[in-house]
Order: C-alpha cells, then structure tokens, then sequence
C-alpha cells in the first residue's frame, strides 16, 4: 500500500529507471551489491520524479508529467572508465548534459564522449517508447 497521509488522488507512471552502482571492492557480498544497487535505483527514480513534477508546475500544471532521463558521457583526457551522468529534460540533448557537466567540472563541452549504445538511455528510450523522448513535432505554417 502506498503511503498517502493527506488522501490525495494516486498518480502510477510507467518509466524507464537505469541505475548504475560501482563496486571498487571485489570481495562484496552480492546481497550487499543487491541493497546498494535498490537504494541507488530508488533514489535515481524519486530525483526523477521530482525534477518532473517541478517541470510540470512551472508549465502550468497540466496533466502531463515528462520523466528526465539521465545522459551519461566520460571526460575525454583520463582514460578511465569513469561515467559521469546529468539528468536532462525529454526535449534535451546530450549536448545539453555536455555544457552543464562542463561548467560543473571546468572543461569545455567537447572534452566528453558520448555513453556506448548499452549505456544511452535516451537511446532506449526513444526505440522502446517511440514519440515520448525528443523534440515535439514541428508544427507546420498555414
């Protein structure tokens, strides 16, 4: 049941939620991945869910409620696997997430590359849910 102390009307949403956790360690138990992977899922889904219904007031309160998904790009120069990831609204693109990382961590938008196909969420998104993510139709001149 879930928890609803001011009886106000239920809202279920269907969505895509990825969730990446990193083990540095490898003698971890896999029950302790397991719970470290749930929290991680559970909280990347409550930001969304957040970042949506706050997008969805400042427009005006409509009934529609757009999930972000989460672009995930590595800095070019260290050649570690190391992915860092922004959340962007449906009409956003990667580019989009590039500038914002590159303020947040001083380097130009260009220094990162793209996540491979396994790890663009966007990318699934758009196959699985076809019309949901990305740019709204044009709409054309009478």
């Amino acid at each position: 049941q879930t928890p609803n102390p001011d009886a106000k009307p239920l809202v279920r949403q269907r969505c895509l939620v990825v969730s990446v956790a990193v083990m540095l360690r490898r003698n971890v138990e896999l029950r302790h991945a397991v719970e470290l992977l749930r929290k991680e899922l559970v909280a990347s889904a409550v930001e969304r869910l957040r970042l949506a219904l706050k997008q969805s007031e400042d427009a005006g309160g409509g009934s529609l409620v757009q999930l972000p998904w989460r672009a995930l790009c590595r800095p070019k120069e260290p050649q570690l696997p190391l992915w860092c990831g922004v959340y962007c609204q449906p009409d956003e693109s990667h580019e989009a997430a590039w500038e914002r990382l590159g303020q947040l961590l001083g380097l130009p938008a260009g220094a990162f590359d793209e996540a491979p196909e396994h790890l663009d969420e966007r990318g699934r998104l758009s196959q699985e849910h076809e019309g949901t993510y990305g740019l709204p139709p044009l709409e054309e001149e009478e």
